[in-house]
């Protein structure tokens, strides 16, 4: 084949590239442990670790790491406080849905007291 063929050949074949970039990252031990046994079905350790650290990005690009860190507790870790918060959001997003699934009942709330529970 002539080159403008063959590089005309590529061009229409080619997939763009989205995921490029490479790293090496040393986590201490028995992480890949509790990685795996939190994995969904059908997912695999690198999307799990490349999920979360694009949500990171996201939680720091929306000035929320600074924020948490000058209101954390002595004895408080963020990624605690995080996730409780997490948690909260989305019992409440689940009683406005449920609320808007069965008009004419009284809403459902949840208190800021009450005991947020790993059961979903």
């Amino acid at each position: 084949m002539d080159d403008k063929l063959t590089s005309s050949y590529k061009s229409w074949m080619a997939r763009p590239k989205t995921l490029t970039e490479k790293t090496i990252v040393r986590f201490p031990d028995q992480t890949f442990d509790r990685i795996d046994r939190l994995l969904m079905e059908a997912e695999d350790r690198t999307s799990f670790i490349r999920t979360a650290v694009l949500r990171e990005i996201d939680y720091r690009n929306a000035g929320l790491h600074k924020e948490v860190k000058r209101i954390l507790l002595a004895d408080e870790s963020e990624s605690v406080f995080a996730a409780d918060a997490v948690k909260r959001a989305v019992q409440n997003r689940r009683s406005l849905l449920l609320a808007e699934k069965l008009p004419g009942e009284q809403k459902p709330t949840i208190g800021h007291d009450e005991k947020i529970t790993d059961s979903y």
